[in-house]
């Protein structure tokens, strides 16, 4: 199963956020996805997640949905920050999140479990002008 596949969910709201397919917009392919999760919405806060199938990695197309789900966001009512946790060898992902107005604040030790190991993550944050 794709990862697209995995993470694809109808673009209304979901029990913990939302899920939403990155597509070309002429051919209507699916490139990717790119979510918003309220885990932590009670405390003001969402976190967001992205991926993009490998032949399209290094387009900015990333960096693009990441812009537009960022700035939605951070206008749903009760939001005021978002957050982005990546590992600290996924600098491709650094660049797209500092492309998208995300700021690194420091590094999370043993943050999450990925697969059977706990990992490390930086974690990025956008918040509302």
């Amino acid at each position: 199963m794709s990862g697209i596949h995995r993470q694809a969910a109808p673009t209304s709201r979901g029990p913990g956020g939302y899920s939403f397919v990155i597509a070309d917009a002429a051919s209507d392919e699916a490139l990717g996805h790119v979510g918003l999760w309220l885990r932590d919405e009670a405390a003001g806060r969402a976190s967001l997640g992205y991926w993009l199938a490998p032949r399209h990695r290094g387009s900015g197309i990333a960096r693009q949905a990441l812009v537009l789900v960022a700035t939605w966001g951070l206008r749903l009512p009760g939001i005021h920050r978002l957050e982005l946790f990546i590992e600290p060898t996924n600098v491709a992902s650094w660049r797209t999140a500092e492309g998208a107005g995300f700021e690194c604040e420091g590094l999370l030790r043993s943050w999450m479990t990925i697969g059977d190991r706990r990992r490390d993550m930086y974690v990025y944050s956008r918040t509302r002008e």
